[in-house]
């Protein structure tokens, strides 16, 4: 499959969380009380199931709590939900993958509200059918005191996670590629950037060739959770072969991709030669 294809499929599966900006974050963290539930059947209060979706917090970084599902439900959709800020409005998205809703809420009544329109987002794709959108309010609400202890159950979205998408190679100035003077970790022969005219089986036809693609950061560190194997060992994406990539790829540093004269975050796709064993 050709790379760009590849990419693209990849890139649209990444769900940015944009950096906020505009609105102070401090009036926007917090508890709130949704108007009408915000889970996974678009349903009303008196559905058992979504009741529990009203009750929301809002923490720093663009975590999302949902303070009354149990650890297993919070893990799931905490996930995948975040918020951001831009300008008058506050984007909040409350998603598993597969259903719940993305919602874009004005900041004038902040600090004790926002209101805006709610979309429902779910994988059923009905012919002929626009998705479903309703009003929605946030009103301020009181925190219960275990709330603040809850565990965090998901990690501090990334740097390309809180800002644009990341470039592709073909639309950086420079692209990345490793540091002067870094050695390649043991049991590595070689690795390098794979060619924008290959595809990503290309000279992988040994199994001690792995294809890997990941996000090179403005830092110039790989964020090995971006990671994606193209081919490995003879069979795509083994979770054994993944732990081994991802941990020769935090060993590494790079020159930091560039665009105007700044640098930025790029999906990488590599071709790394194992020393056979």
């Amino acid at each position: 499959m050709p790379l760009l294809a590849i990419w693209a499929m990849l890139v649209s599966a990444i769900a940015p969380v944009r950096a906020q900006s505009g609105t102070r974050v401090s009036t926007v963290t917090g508890c709130w009380k949704a108007s009408r539930p915000l889970g996974p059947t678009g349903g009303a209060l008196s559905v058992p199931r979504d009741a529990p979706f009203t009750s929301i917090v809002l923490r720093d970084s663009g975590r999302v709590v949902l303070p009354l599902l149990n650890d297993r439900e919070r893990a799931m959709w905490e996930a995948r939900s975040y918020w951001s800020a831009s300008g008058d409005s506050v984007d909040l998205t409350i998603f598993t993958g597969l259903q719940g809703w993305r919602t874009r809420l004005s900041t004038r009544a902040l600090p004790n509200a926002m209101a805006g329109t709610a979309t429902y987002l779910t994988d059923v794709i009905v012919a002929n059918a626009a998705p479903l959108q309703v009003a929605v309010t946030l009103s301020r609400a009181p925190c219960q005191a275990d709330w603040a202890t809850l565990p965090i159950t998901t990690r501090i979205p990334r740097s390309w996670e809180r800002g644009q998408q990341p470039y592709f190679e073909f639309q950086v100035e420079r692209a990345a590629a490793l540091a002067t003077g870094v050695k390649l970790p043991k049991g590595v022969r070689s690795m390098r950037a794979l060619g924008r005219n290959e595809t990503s089986d290309a000279r992988a036809d040994r199994p001690e060739i792995v294809v890997a693609m990941f996000i090179v950061e403005s830092n110039g560190r790989a964020d090995t959770s971006s990671l994606k194997l193209l081919y490995a060992d003879g069979a795509p994406g083994t979770a054994r072969a993944r732990d081994a990539v991802a941990a020769i790829l935090a060993s590494l540093r790079f020159t930091p991709p560039m665009v105007g004269g700044q640098a930025v975050n790029q999906l990488a796709t590599w071709r790394i030669e194992l020393v056979k064993k």
